[in-house]
């Protein structure tokens, strides 16, 4: 791995757990859980009974579904160690998602304080992004980087291979710190 200075962080699935909000949604709506293993490998959306899949595609897009997201085991921890050392940007493909932006601004605000906000990008695409290392649960993303990449590991990456990978922020950590 080349040396390391900026590091661009992905949000959704990375930091925070966009998964357990498509569960209570879909609970809420349909009075059912989807079973871990049963999303591995799949989008949220192909792992649903096929009635149920346009309204739980559709979530993302709605007001409220951003909004205080769990936040993953370890993350804010480490992001505040990588960024007491490297320098660090939070990279979100957000513009796909308008509604996202003021509650993932909030959710940086309570989460990751000490993320300035020159250091949050919400973009449409993270091929714009130059730096050393990108941190992201979507392999495209790592693919258009012109950097190294670290997949993070979530359901819908579970069996995608030919990339460094890292499982929890435990990982992140040992890695770069």
């Amino acid at each position: 791995m080349r040396k390391i200075e900026r590091i661009f962080i992905d949000m959704d699935y990375v930091i925070c757990d966009n998964l357990e909000r498509f569960q209570e949604w879909h609970e809420r709506d349909y009075g059912h859980r989807i079973d871990d293993a049963d999303l591995v490998g799949k989008k949220y959306r192909d792992a649903v009974p096929p009635p149920h899949r346009e309204a739980v595609t559709g979530y993302p897009f709605l007001q409220g579904f951003h909004d205080e997201l769990p936040l993953r085991p370890g993350g804010a921890e480490v992001v505040r160690d990588l960024h007491e050392r490297y320098d660090v940007f939070i990279a979100s493909a957000a513009m796909e998602f308008p509604l996202s932006l003021i509650d993932k601004k909030k959710w940086m605000a309570t989460y990751l304080p000490f993320i300035p906000w020159q250091n949050i990008i919400f973009c449409g695409s993270k091929d714009i992004l130059s730096g050393d290392l990108l941190i992201d649960d979507n392999a495209y993303n790592l693919d258009a980087f012109d950097g190294e990449g670290l997949l993070f590991e979530a359901h819908h990456n579970i069996g995608v291979e030919g990339y460094k990978r890292v499982v929890d922020w435990a990982a992140v950590g040992e890695r770069l710190l």
